[in-house]
């Protein structure tokens, strides 16, 4: 017997407020989750994930997430899309360059 049957969905999450006032927390915990490719531009890696209504399926999946501001990327009003497509383009590049996510 399957253990989802026995135990159910698993929900967890996770939070942790820094000294230095940032935020790290889990997102978007998708029991029974797939990750799917969401990648809108060539040469850049990007994924998302999803859950069907059932979240039985046999992996789970989710994402820890860090809060980032403004000055962690210098620069003028569209410097956060540069910043964003930097780090697509990063793992892209630790993915192999075949559009597979770096794992």
């Amino acid at each position: 017997m399957p253990a989802t049957r026995i135990l159910g969905a698993a929900d967890y999450k996770l939070v942790h407020h820094c000294k230095n006032g940032r935020s790290v927390y889990s997102f978007c915990m998708c029991p029974g989750g797939t990750v799917v490719a969401a990648t809108s531009e060539e040469n850049r890696v990007v994924t998302n994930d999803m859950s069907q209504y059932s979240r039985n399926e046999r992996n789970a999946n989710s994402a820890i997430v860090v809060g980032i501001e403004p000055n962690d990327y210098l620069g003028g009003p569209l410097a956060g899309v540069e910043f964003q497509r930097q780090l697509e383009s990063a793992a892209y590049h630790l993915g192999g360059e075949n559009y597979d996510a770096p794992a």
